[in-house]
């Protein structure tokens, strides 16, 4: 799922991670693999307005799914993905930081659309 570009500079990554200031980060153009991308963005949720609640349950602009794995086959994939031992081992590369863990619960995560306005 990710591009052959990003398997092949991750050494590239992990100096520019590293060397960062004020924080530690890294910038990767073409991280996925175009297909993954295509893919997704064919998937990507269209906005329902009656689920469009803000954290007090007021008409927004905004619509999320937290859940990616029910949105489609390829969202489902990629969240299989993301949580593999393949994919955290090479942002322990990228990062330098060991014991990398994938987050079950989402917490502020899923697709986010924001709207105009």
């Amino acid at each position: 799922m990710l591009s052959d570009k990003t398997i092949q500079n991750i050494s590239i990554y992990a100096e520019q991670f590293k060397n960062q200031k004020p924080f530690k980060y890294v910038v990767v153009d073409d991280f996925l693999s175009d297909t993954t991308v295509e893919d997704l963005i064919s998937g990507f949720p269209v906005p329902v307005k009656e689920d469009m609640l803000n954290e007090y349950g007021e008409p927004s602009l905004k619509h999320t799914v937290p859940n990616v794995r029910e949105i489609n086959a390829h969202y489902e994939k990629f969240d299989s993905y993301i949580q593999s031992k393949e994919f955290i081992d090479y942002m322990e590369r990228i990062t330098g930081i060991e014991g990398l863990i994938y987050d079950p619960n989402y917490f502020g995560g899923g697709t986010h659309n924001n709207l105009s306005g």
